[in-house]
């Protein structure tokens, strides 16, 4: 079985849910690549449930977890520098230090290469469709009510990878 660690090294421990995050899905690999995935939610049951739903999708993936939204453009700023952008950015709209409605507004502020990274929105709450329109220079894919399905999870999967496809062949 194919193990795939991330570490989140652009945070201070004290933001680190968990320093290396094996994801166990080989059986079903889209690309030769796994999907860098970056998952921005400070519940660790929540982050837990989503990263068990993750591995059900039999989908490769690399996963990086941040905990505060305060942290979060910094990441994506050096992420951009190395050219190590997230495929998906799954968040979590209730952060501490900066909600997930000022971090959508902050992120619409950065480079276009940041903006089009695909965000699914994470939320206990029902009907935040209207995200999507919200903040029209961002590329918001969608939203999913905690606990995520997998068969949920598994279509922005198949989502990110289709477009990260596309802009490889661009």
């Amino acid at each position: 079985m194919q193990v795939l660690a991330s570490i989140d090294i652009f945070e201070a421990p004290a933001d680190i849910m968990t320093r290396a995050i094996p994801a166990y899905s080989k059986l079903m690999p889209l690309a030769d690549e796994p999907l860098n995935i970056l998952m921005i939610e400070d519940v660790y049951s929540d982050a837990m449930i989503i990263k068990i739903t993750l591995d059900s999708t039999k989908i490769s993936y690399e996963l990086s977890k941040i905990r505060r939204g305060d942290t979060v453009l910094r990441h994506l700023r050096i992420s951009s520098m190395v050219a190590e952008l997230p495929d998906l950015i799954l968040l979590d709209l209730g952060l501490p230090g900066m909600d997930g409605f000022e971090l959508l507004s902050e992120i619409s502020e950065l480079s276009a290469t940041i903006r089009h990274i695909p965000i699914v929105i994470l939320t206990a709450h029902k009907h935040f469709e209207y995200l999507q329109n919200a903040y029209p220079a961002l590329h918001i894919i969608g939203y999913m009510n905690k606990p995520c399905s997998t068969a949920d999870i598994r279509r922005f999967l198949i989502m990110a990878h289709n477009e990260r496809n596309h802009q490889d062949m661009h």
